[in-house]
């Protein structure tokens, strides 16, 4: 069985150059006889209702940037003037989900990037809150690379990631 060829859009936020993946998404159904595969990777601060219409016509699939609850997402996903995000992007899950429940199921998975400062049972404690928004959900979870000293230098560890992880452990291989 032959897959399907795919286009992503990720690094940056992807939607500050919405008109290039529309183009992109518009080329690649003239120009191959096969449907074409469409994801992106955002934080959806820029999702508007024409963006969501777009794509949700043509299928594009959306791995959300959500690091979990507001205390957790807030502490490093902000905007440039220092406020956190979680509230816009809440709102534009709730509205994806709201306006698209079937697309909303099969299109939209999340990402969550923990660091040493993560408190990781809010994290799924978040994600297990809410089983309208996450139970058929994908979600990634993945820590964020050594060697970054200037993020490093403002991170500080919580000191219980060990405790917790054991704690997740006992949760789910019972």
């Amino acid at each position: 069985t032959v897959e399907k060829p795919a286009i992503s859009f990720y690094g940056g936020e992807p939607l500050l150059n919405f008109d290039l993946i529309k183009r992109c998404v518009e080329y690649a159904r003239q120009r191959f006889a096969r449907k074409v595969h469409h994801n992106f990777t955002t934080n959806l601060t820029l999702l508007s209702d024409e963006i969501l219409d777009f794509l949700v016509a043509n299928e594009v699939s959306i791995l959300v940037s959500l690091d979990g609850p507001k205390s957790e997402h807030d502490r490093h996903r902000v905007y440039k003037n220092g406020k956190g995000t979680f509230d816009r992007v809440m709102d534009n899950v709730e509205r994806i989900y709201q306006r698209h429940p079937d697309y909303f199921r099969e299109h939209v998975s999340f990402n969550a990037v923990y660091s040493p400062d993560t408190d990781l049972i809010a994290v799924n404690d978040f994600f297990t809150s809410a089983p309208h928004l996450f139970t058929r959900q994908r979600i990634n979870l993945s820590g964020v690379r050594r060697g970054n000293q200037s993020f490093e230098s403002r991170c500080k560890p919580n000191g219980n990631q060990a405790r917790e992880l054991l704690e997740l452990e006992r949760r789910f291989v019972q």
